[in-house]
């Protein structure tokens, strides 16, 4: 009930102006949306920090991270990841080693809420209700501290890749390389972003994934196991794990919403239209790495990307229903929340393996 209990507190603080004006309780002025919002992604930078950064023994590499943050014998310079490299010596010399998971936490969610500042969404609160009930990276963020912290980086870089500024894009991957070694496959995607993609490829790049999906891809990829580096041989040997029935519809149940967001594609801004696209091929690229093992590690780079076209269909809904003054919209809106939400029911309300139930640092002392 935390993960629960976090996002139905996030989601209120960000839909509270939509309810009431907001006021400064010292002199009782009204705030402006963008400064009680500014306000907000700071409350809920620490709240989430900590939050996530003093998990204790949660998901299967805690143990791993922990030594990592203990030895002063550094294991992640000989892969280049110099920038964590420096934060475990930094960490095992002067800190706790929890602060280790503390600082990766705040690192993520400082490039989330700087790139959802520099975005400037029309609806806040339903960019972070999808990133909750419709995306696992919040709950997987200590299971992958590197590579997630690498993600979040690149999800940042996204911005400056529609902007297009080459060097603040390059930077933000270079240092995300420097935390994961794998981030540096994203550096090509700036090029790719200045091709235009018509509604028609994305409903072709969706039906191909789900197509690709039901392919033991691993068997491709193994031909390319004597040119992989020697630290990562263990992404292309290990198996993908089965999905159960249960697990599969869960993953696939929102194909038919990616298909029903082609809809909202040319009421969309250049801006909107740049994430939707992008977010969409994000999504097909989340979809095939459902039983590969090594591309399933490399969709966690887009999967918090992968909601945007989710996020414009419900803007799109949501503000069809007001125009129109129809029923229909509000209660297909409503009708996909609750589809949406179906992935954080099964995932985090009732964890099979308990690997996304929460566990604070403090539990041993009480």
């Amino acid at each position: 009930m935390t993960y629960f209990t976090c996002a139905v507190f996030s989601v209120l603080l960000l839909f509270l102006p939509r309810i009431n004006k907001v006021r400064d309780i010292s002199d009782g002025k009204t705030l402006s949306g963008r400064q009680y919002y500014n306000f907000v992604f700071l409350v809920l930078l620490f709240f989430w920090t900590f939050l996530i950064g003093l998990q204790y023994e949660v998901g299967t590499d805690y143990n791993s991270y922990k030594v990592a943050f203990t030895s002063l014998k550094g294991r992640y310079e000989n892969k280049g990841e110099l920038l964590f490299h420096y934060l475990t010596i930094f960490v095992s010399k002067n800190l706790h080693y929890q602060f280790g998971f503390i600082i990766c936490a705040f690192l993520q969610f400082l490039c989330f809420f700087l790139f959802l500042k520099k975005i400037k969404l029309t609806h806040n609160y339903l960019f972070i209700f999808l990133f909750f009930f419709a995306c696992v990276a919040f709950y997987n963020q200590t299971n992958l501290v590197r590579q997630y912290t690498s993600a979040y980086l690149i999800l940042l870089a996204w911005w400056f890749a529609y902007k297009r500024e080459l060097i603040r894009y390059i930077i933000l991957v270079a240092m995300a390389g420097m935390f994961h070694v794998s981030a540096w496959m994203c550096l090509p995607i700036y090029f790719f972003t200045k091709i235009k993609l018509s509604e028609r490829w994305l409903f072709a790049a969706l039906f191909v994934s789900v197509s690709a999906s039901f392919i033991n891809i691993d068997k491709v990829l193994n031909m390319i196991i004597p040119y992989t580096h020697k630290g990562y041989l263990m992404y292309l040997t290990h198996e993908a794990k089965s999905l159960s029935i249960i697990n599969w519809v869960s993953k696939l149940i929102f194909i038919p919403f990616y298909f029903l967001s082609l809809l909202s594609f040319k009421h969309l801004c250049q801006k909107d239209k740049f994430f939707f696209c992008w977010g969409f091929v994000s999504y097909c690229i989340v979809i095939i790495g459902l039983t590969s093992f090594v591309l399933h590690r490399m969709a966690v780079y887009f999967s918090v990307l992968s909601i945007f076209p989710l996020y414009y269909l419900l803007a799109y809904l949501l503000r069809s229903s007001r125009i129109a003054k129809t029923n229909r919209m509000a209660i297909l809106f409503i009708f996909v929340s609750i589809m949406v939400s179906m992935l954080f029911t099964k995932t985090v309300l009732f964890p099979g393996d308990g690997e996304y139930a929460y566990k604070s640092i403090f539990s041993q002392y009480f």
